[in-house]
């Protein structure tokens, strides 16, 4: 093609070039009228490879003539072009060249171009033209097009900066490396994001800098939110803590560029490094410009892009199937929670009718009147079972375009109605069990009265004997009488007592205690209780001694039981106090209280066991051989028995082989006017009363009999029977005065007896029911109030002298 009409985007007039040439005095003018059209430098090359002439630059007048190697070797520091001499080659063989985009170490785009010129005897023209304006041009459309792409194709953050920085390195000088680091959620450390040519060194080692005032380019970037540029690395101060190691990585000159969101909001830097110092070109600053700005937009629309996907992500992720209808009830939105739920994915539901899997009929209704309903229905589930969901249904009020629609959450609570059915099936479970624990509980109880009951049976007839032996003449018998009386006195007493106590336990646990209160003096209550106790001090050769106050100390309690109180304290004074062994009692006023204090210089309490001794069973075992037995429950009875009259009591110890005191207090009362002060004790009258017809009944045989000797020794008329049946015939046409009932009788119990015998003769007889239960026990019972009064076995032989008294025909008191 001639060169007269190559076009002039290549370099060339379209007029022709002999013209140029003819029209021009010298070499020079003709490359100035060529430079002038094409808006650049020329220079003409000989097939020597000479510059003969040259315009512009970097073309200087020293090119002229000299060595042709020379002069293109020289050109080629100025103007990176390595391809120069091979071009020229082909041009002068006659192949034709491509214009060639060089870029300067300034950052400047430079074209090239090569054509053979025959009319100038076959030299060659040489022409370069600055072409950066159409290269960041490029790279602007370039950098959108990285953006935009990657956002649909769903890139990464780091995907999208990384070709972003690579674009930039493209457009920039030989020996640029370009970095893009993002501001961390603290505010305060960096992060690269995209470092495509950064030795892994350096990257490694300034990843996650703290910015600051002198940190560098970027650090000092993103701290100020200005531009920094530092042309030597190695001589900057904001370079002086990181230089060394730039250095190591070849790096030489960094400008960065701050990358800006909303509101001047810094969110990262853009930075741009060469391997040699140097001031950064327009061109340079331009680009990075223009990168930190494509950046800062692509982070803004991923973050737009993010926040659609994790409301999306949010959606799917709750466990609760989350269904959007329109108004007609067909399915907007389906998500992962209904996939699981109901089987059917969502590419299979969009558009459907909800109807079809679920009947939301009435809810829907509901939430359009009211703006929201909640229920729950049953629903087919994958594989046919059948599962039970928790649904709340919302209205949606929609745009003027739209109707708007409801929003469904449904919850499935299949495991929530199993676990409450499993709880009800427990509760019921529970309910039994807690009444077989309450019968058993009672059956405990009553086994302990039985026990009780047991236990009375063999003593009723060895107190009789004892009773027996006592009214016979010391004198008529042997020197061992005495003795053996004693002995069996006293263990007979001493088995008494512990039934006593097992029994007030059992009254304790059922709330049976009842008290028969008066207005006592405490001064008689610890003289009479220190006169039953002597029985157990006596035989130990104990000293026992009162310091009791001389005036009243009046208390509104029961008698008996204050005296079994202040017993069971003497009682266990004596029996953890050795033989010879010191008991002081002491009784006086403190305040508006009636103190006693009972000491003892005995085995004393340990500290482990001082806290527990007033609860049931509890017994330290002071010797091997457990002389002093008892079951645990006499100081158990004192508190209860205490407390019941809004009283104290408590224990004290220096230790092991020290002693102990006990401490008992009651709130001191004033009668309401002077009464006489009821004792306790019954003393039998000493003349006995006339000779009465009495009737014994009770099973146990050895009992009976022995009671019976009792009562004749004392002066009486005794029948004695073995069962309910024999009662009744035995007193036809015989009435006795006074009649004593076991109650405890097989086939017929005392009670139908009591009734009949009631019946037959009214008031006229008196029937007293002898018991090994409980008095409380008869509360149970019909016929109850058929007896005159309830008496425990044994009896002893004051009771019995008391009871005679009391309901002789002369004087005889219904209780």
């Amino acid at each position: 093609m001639p060169v007269e009409q190559r076009d002039r985007s290549e370099g060339f007039p379209s007029g022709s070039a002999v013209e140029l040439w003819t029209e021009s005095t010298t070499l020079n003018d003709f490359l100035y009228a060529i430079t002038q059209h094409v808006g650049g430098s020329a220079a003409i090359v000989t097939p020597e490879l000479r510059l003969r002439a040259g315009v512009g630059e970097p073309f200087a007048s020293d090119f002229s003539g000299g060595d042709a190697q020379t002069q293109i070797t020289a050109l080629c520091q100025q103007v990176p072009d390595t391809r120069l001499e091979q071009d020229l080659s082909l041009v002068f063989d006659g192949t034709e060249v491509p214009s060639r985009d060089l870029v300067t170490r300034e950052g400047q785009w430079l074209r090239r171009t090569l054509r053979l010129l025959p009319a100038l005897g076959d030299n060659a023209l040489m022409t370069y033209r600055d072409v950066s304006p159409e290269h960041f041009q490029r790279f602007l459309v370039d950098a959108q097009h990285i953006v935009m792409d990657g956002l649909d194709r769903r890139d990464g953050t780091q995907q999208i900066f990384l070709t972003l920085a690579r674009r930039v390195e493209a457009c920039s000088a030989p020996g640029t490396h370009a970095s893009i680091l993002w501001l961390q959620p603290d505010g305060i450390h960096l992060r690269h994001v995209a470092s495509p040519t950064l030795p892994a060194e350096y990257v490694s080692a300034i990843d996650g800098v703290r910015i600051g005032p002198q940190v560098g380019s970027c650090g000092t970037a993103a701290y100020t939110g200005k531009r920094v540029v530092v042309t030597d690395i190695e001589h900057d101060r904001l370079w002086q803590d990181f230089s060394a190691l730039a250095l190591r990585a070849g790096l030489r000159a960094c400008w960065s560029q701050p990358v800006l969101g909303a509101g001047g909001k810094v969110l990262g830097t853009l930075a741009m490094y060469r391997d040699y110092p140097c001031q950064p070109s327009a061109a340079d600053l331009t680009l990075m410009e223009i990168a930190a700005h494509m950046a800062a937009m692509a982070i803004r629309d991923l973050r737009s892009e993010s926040e659609i996907r994790f409301q999306a992500a949010l959606l799917d992720s709750v466990r609760e199937a989350v269904i959007a209808i329109d108004p007609a009830g067909r399915i907007r939105y389906w998500g992962r929670g209904a996939e699981k739920l109901f089987g059917h994915p969502a590419t299979d539901m969009q558009g459907d009718n909800l109807h079809r899997v679920i009947d939301l009929s009435q809810g829907l209704r509901q939430a359009r009147r009211r703006g929201a309903w909640q229920g729950s229905v049953e629903i087919d589930a994958p594989g046919g079972e059948r599962r039970v969901v928790d649904v709340s249904v919302s209205s949606v009020d929609g745009s003027e375009e739209e109707r708007g629609g409801f929003v469904a959450i449904l919850r499935d609570i299949t495991q929530r109605k199993r676990a409450e059915e499993a709880i009800k099936v427990s509760e019921r479970k529970l309910r039994v069990q807690a009444e077989e624990l309450a019968t058993a509980h009672r059956q405990k109880d009553e086994f302990l009265a039985m026990l009780a009951h047991e236990l009375r049976n063999p003593l009723a007839p060895t107190s009789n004997a004892v009773q027996l032996l006592k009214i016979q003449d010391p004198q008529q018998s042997g020197p061992t009488l005495p003795w053996a009386v004693d002995v069996i006195d006293r263990q007979v007493r001493q088995i008494s007592r512990l039934v006593d106590d097992l029994l007030d336990i059992a009254r304790f646990t059922r709330g049976h205690i009842e008290l028969q209160r008066q207005y006592i003096d405490m001064v008689d209550i610890v003289r009479q209780a220190a006169q039953a106790a002597d029985v157990w001090v006596s035989a130990k050769r104990q000293c026992l001694s009162l310091n009791l106050c001389t005036g009243p100390l009046r208390v509104h309690a029961d008698p008996t039981r204050m005296i079994q109180a202040v017993s069971n304290l003497l009682n266990n004074a004596s029996k953890f106090t050795g033989e010879q062994g010191n008991i002081n009692v002491e009784l006086s006023r403190h305040g508006e209280q009636a103190s006693l204090v009972v000491r003892d210089n005995g085995a004393g309490i340990p500290g482990d066991i001082l806290p527990y001794v007033f609860l049931p069973f509890t017994q330290e075992d002071r010797s091997l051989d457990r002389r002093q037995g008892g079951l645990g429950l006499g100081l158990s009875v004192v508190k209860k028995l205490v407390e019941m009259h809004g009283g104290t009591v408590t224990a004290a110890s220096r230790g092991t082989g020290l002693g102990s005191e006990f401490t008992l207090r009651l709130p001191l009362a004033v009668p309401p006017q002077v009464e006489t002060v009821t004792s306790p004790t019954h003393a039998v009258a000493e003349e006995s009363c006339r000779s009465l017809d009495l009737l014994l009944v009770d099973d146990n045989a050895v009992s009976a009999n022995a009671m019976a000797m009792l009562l004749e020794t004392m002066g009486h008329r005794v029948r004695t029977v073995y069962s309910g049946p024999d009662a009744l015939e035995a007193v036809v046409g015989n009435r006795p005065d006074l009649v004593f009932l076991d109650i405890g009788l097989p086939g017929m119990d005392g009670y139908e007896v009591a009734t009949k015998l009631r019946a037959r003769f009214g008031e006229l007889t008196s029937l007293i029911a002898l018991t090994g239960y409980a008095p409380e026990h008869a509360n149970r019972h019909a016929g109850r109030d058929c007896f005159d009064e309830y008496v425990l076995k044994p009896l002893s032989f004051e009771q019995l002298g008391e009871l005679l008294v009391r309901y002789a025909p002369t004087g005889r008191a219904r209780a």
